[in-house]
């Protein structure tokens, strides 16, 4: 089922006009020859929470069961660590079996959604340290999943959440807390060694059909690293096209897109590779920084309409504005503006939903879709001379 807890505190939508406009022939033909060609239009729904646990998606799961615990768990590495393995395998088993179930995959068609990005850990194929808590198993739901998917005509994304070391210390990584990930050789070989088995996994299922999109990893956070983790990036994009020569790669654009306005662009000749159907993922939150919650709800749409609107343009452009090699989506957004998911608000009593808060929330949801389904002609125009410039004036107001 799709659950309302679910829905209210984690309904991130990933919705996208794949390349600022209609899919080229190019890019659409080198999808899977097996699965149908993709809609222009990529809109879908994260299934988060479920493979990858997070609090604030799932508060149970940290709280049901640790009642005599001082300190609840906060992440899936303090989650399997308290429990012990074999008492974690079986509560997250009957996690894995019924927080995403057929009538998910039901819901989700009748929204009119036709992709699913599906957040990975590290440890799915069982590539577990003996340091490492974890357990595995997931895996069988996953391709359950993607079953369900097929049968629907839903893709399927799926995104590396997590790594060893943690890649930004977030607990999306697994493992909150330091980030060593990027600092570590071992564990940056080891997770391309991850990406290389999880494609090799996919193809051996038989399920390359419904898997056109593999994100390389999650939200990295390497600000001393910056060329280490495009290294990475080459490494994982060599390890997944050797077993899926058609699917779609993506890449997080760190927060800061316009530090990628070159990289995988196969005119730029400080790329060592050259790619194809590769992406950049934007995640777009108010909620989580400081300076933008407080805004008014006018304010809030403003942000979206004209800032949000030029960050995500950062990238990936020439200065004629036409495409570069790397397309473009949103895959992480969502309507809570002025509340930070925490384990106080958590406690707090649920907010009446009035009805000016939905007219609210609507607007606000229609205006991240207007935006992040942005076509090249409505971000662009052109002077007297011919000249091609982007659009700066407000988008949607």
């Amino acid at each position: 089922m799709v659950r309302a807890r679910q829905c209210a505190q984690a309904t991130m939508f990933l919705t996208a006009l794949v390349g600022h406009g209609a899919a080229s022939a190019d890019a659409t033909s080198a999808t899977s020859s097996a699965a149908a060609t993709p809609p222009a239009k990529v809109r879908g729904v994260n299934l988060g929470g479920w493979l990858v646990l997070e609090r604030w998606i799932k508060p149970s799961m940290m709280k049901d069961g640790f009642e005599d615990l001082a300190v609840k768990p906060k992440d899936q590495w303090t989650f399997t660590k308290y429990l012990g393995k074999e008492e974690a395998k079986e509560r997250l088993t009957e996690h894995w079996d019924t927080w995403v179930d057929e009538d998910t995959f039901d819901q989700i068609k009748a929204a009119g959604l036709n992709h699913v990005r599906v957040p990975l850990g590290h440890w799915i194929l069982g590539d577990i340290d003996e340091k490492e808590p974890y357990v595995d198993g997931d895996w069988h739901y996953f391709k359950r999943a993607a079953g369900w998917a097929r049968e629907r005509g839903i893709q399927m994304w799926i995104d590396l959440h997590t790594a060893p070391g943690s890649q930004n210390g977030f607990d999306n990584s697994g493992r909150f807390g330091n980030a060593t990930w990027a600092t570590s050789p071992e564990n940056i070989d080891r997770t391309v060694t991850i990406l290389g088995s999880i494609a090799k996994q996919i193809k051996d299922d038989g399920i390359d059909d419904v898997v056109t999109g593999f994100g390389l990893l999650n939200e990295p956070n390497t600000p001393t690293s910056f060329w280490t983790l495009l290294d990475f990036y080459n490494l994982g994009y060599a390890a997944v096209r050797a077993h899926l020569p058609d699917v779609r790669i993506y890449i997080g654009d760190g927060f800061k897109p316009a530090d990628l306005n070159w990289f995988w662009d196969n005119t730029d000749a400080g790329n060592p590779i050259t790619t194809h159907t590769v992406a950049m993922d934007s995640h777009v939150y108010a909620c989580f920084n400081d300076d933008l919650r407080p805004m008014t709800p006018r304010q809030h749409i403003e942000q979206v309409c004209v800032h949000e609107r030029e960050h995500v343009n950062e990238c990936c452009w020439h200065k004629d504005t036409s495409l570069r090699n790397m397309e473009r989506f949103v895959g992480e957004w969502t309507v809570a503006y002025d509340q930070t998911p925490s384990e106080e608000l958590e406690n707090m009593p649920v907010r009446p939903m009035t009805e000016a808060r939905k007219i609210f929330l609507r607007q606000y949801a229609e205006a991240q879709m207007v935006v992040w389904e942005q076509d090249i002609m409505d971000v662009t125009n052109y002077d007297e001379s011919g000249e091609v410039h982007l659009v700066k004036d407000t988008f949607c107001l």
